[in-house]
């Protein structure tokens, strides 16, 4: 009987020893596996992490870029603003030289125009000839027009494409002529010379 119970409590000895070492190896097991999933995760975080990082510095590098070349396009811009302030600059410069040209070869030539013998005579020459200039007269006013016109021609021939014709008429209604006197230099009628004048005005305001 003794021995019985001295087996049976070695037994249960035994017993209690494996289920101990076998909880012992779960925990053990539990805790490797834990570790295990833990470093996994750990490195799939990191790797994420990094990946992260390598986008926000590729974001960055082209975010950087970008402002790069805004600055040289805004650089570029202000340039050319500038090139156009003072091209326009030139531009007003040129127009007011021009005007300040074209009004002082104007009042001259008109002046000499005025003073020449052909003038003084021409109210004569249209009051004895019917009102309309011979040929040879109109040749002899256009002679004297490109004489005491010249400077004036020059400055026009410029900035517009002038006729001769356009010119003739530009030069006799600026000494004073009418309608009626510039038709009879011209050998028209004064229809002929109010449609004449307005397409010269439209292209002289363009």
């Amino acid at each position: 009987v003794l021995y019985r119970k001295q087996l049976s409590a070695a037994q249960d000895a035994a017993t209690r020893n494996s289920t101990i070492i076998a909880l012992l190896a779960l925990v053990f097991l539990a805790t490797a596996a834990g570790v295990v999933v833990f470093l996994v995760k750990a490195r799939r975080k990191s790797h994420r992490m990094q990946d992260e990082a390598e986008r926000l510095k590729q974001k960055l590098s082209e975010l950087n870029a970008t402002i790069v070349a805004n600055n040289k396009k805004a650089g570029e811009l202000e340039q050319y603003s500038e090139q156009y302030r003072s091209l326009l600059l030139k531009q007003k410069l040129m127009e007011e030289t021009f005007v300040t040209q074209l009004v002082a070869a104007h009042e001259k030539c008109i002046a000499a125009f005025r003073k020449s013998s052909f003038y003084n005579k021409l109210p004569a020459i249209i009051d004895g000839g019917n009102g309309i200039l011979s040929v040879d007269r109109r040749q002899e006013m256009q002679r004297a027009i490109n004489k005491d016109f010249l400077p004036l021609r020059h400055s026009l021939a410029t900035y517009f494409d002038i006729s001769d014709e356009d010119f003739y008429l530009y030069c006799l209604s600026a000494a004073g002529f009418s309608t009626k006197d510039c038709a009879a230099c011209r050998g028209v009628s004064p229809s002929a010379i109010r449609m004449q004048r307005m397409r010269m005005n439209n292209k002289i305001k363009s």
